[in-house]
């Protein structure tokens, strides 16, 4: 008599039916078929699987692959240390779109390490994110990137990327989550990059290197020159889960969604590159809509970026800020006006979790000024 009711089989998985069954569990060569990369699964083991994990709404997840392409000299590499920079606090990328957490990235590039360290050293600075503190540890830099087509066995191989940042894993206890590798012409160097089968054997690599570390990938990418769009095969765009055109034309930087696989696309936004030093920071500017893309209320761009802010110095007086310096910090805010009437209605608001206090200003003879009102979320509501 079958073991079989109503449809249903003992056991919930492909392994419990092969376990229960009666057939024979090799191949002709003795190979046991549970071991095959083709081994099916069942709808309940599926289901069990985590669902996507989204780094940034309506952006990227761990396991993406993207990519932010445009012409030299648009500001590609400024929104590279930028993005980073923000993700290590949690702060709403471009501003607007939310960071469910703050996260890990390592960016690889071969671009120069003056311009890199002036680069980065300009974004910390902008945000203020200090030597020792848990957002500064979450930024590396690796002062190469793969070869991912002249594959050379070698120690710039793709192997040997992967056994770098298993052991930075396993040795340091860095979670991964984000690479950002500038710029991808440098690792497919001896490609034909319009050449089908060269491009799927780049993209092959890169598939890869997320499926063993875990991470989402982001390539920083050129245009063709006297053109728009990416440059090379087709194939790039179909292996893409995200893809951002960055433009600058008639004195205006802009990013547009070339592609968005499991999101709906963003709007235009611009943003201008602020001299900062040796070098430059990002000041995003089309803050007039929500991340969904609906007209601006209390709960709009600038109000999300204030809070996750304030979340930084979460519970601590001494790293509190003035409004001067939370209206600096952001990217996207209307006035220093606005942002200090709004500090000032949370701090006020018995509901909220934003607290104050008045510290005194000392003026350049080393007197006391006058008081100063300082912000912070408080500890206890900022953990939950």
């Amino acid at each position: 008599m079958s073991d079989q009711v109503d449809g249903q089989v003992p056991g919930g998985s492909f392994d419990a039916l092969l376990a229960a069954s009666h057939v024979n569990h090799t191949d002709a060569h003795g190979q046991d078929i549970r071991a095959s990369a083709f081994r099916p699964i069942s709808l309940e083991e599926l289901f069990k699987r985590p669902t996507k994990e989204f780094l940034v709404a309506e952006w990227f997840a761990r396991g993406d692959h993207c990519m932010i392409f445009g012409d030299s000299a648009t500001g590609k590499s400024f929104l590279g240390a930028d993005l980073v920079a923000r993700g290590a606090l949690g702060l709403p990328i471009a501003g607007r779109f939310e960071c469910k957490r703050p996260f890990n990235s390592i960016y690889l590039t071969e671009e120069g390490i003056k311009g890199l360290t002036d680069r980065f050293r300009q974004a910390c600075s902008h945000y203020g994110i200090e030597p020792g503190t848990e957002a500064f540890n979450r930024i590396l830099v690796i002062e190469k990137v793969p070869k991912l087509f002249l594959e050379l066995a070698n120690e710039e191989g793709t192997d040997a990327l992967i056994a770098a940042l298993q052991a930075l894993r396993d040795q340091r206890e860095f979670e991964i989550d984000v690479i950002v590798i500038d710029t991808f012409a440098d690792a497919a160097v001896g490609a034909n990059e319009n050449d089908t089968r060269d491009a799927t054997v780049v993209n092959a690599k890169i598939t890869r290197i997320i499926r063993e570390i875990g991470c989402a990938v982001i390539l920083i990418h050129h245009s063709p020159k006297g053109g728009e769009g990416y440059r090379g095969s087709a194939v790039h765009k179909a292996k893409c889960d995200l893809m951002v055109e960055v433009r600058f034309k008639q004195g205006v930087r802009t990013i547009a969604c070339y592609k968005a696989k499991d999101a709906e696309p963003f709007q235009t936004q611009e943003f201008r590159l602020r001299k900062a030093g040796e070098s430059a920071i990002v000041q995003w500017l089309d803050t007039t809509h929500t991340t969904g893309g609906s007209p601006g209320n209390d709960r709009n761009a600038w109000h999300v970026e204030l809070i996750q802010l304030l979340r930084t110095v979460a519970g601590s007086e001494a790293a509190a800020l003035t409004s001067n310096q939370v209206y600096q910090a952001m990217q996207c805010h209307p006035t220093e006006r606005t942002i200090r009437e709004r500090l000032k209605l949370l701090s006020m608001d018995h509901e909220s979790c934003v607290r104050s206090y008045q510290k005194p200003v000392k003026a350049l003879d080393g007197k006391a000024n006058k008081q100063t009102w300082h912000y912070w979320f408080e500890h206890n509501e900022a953990q939950e």
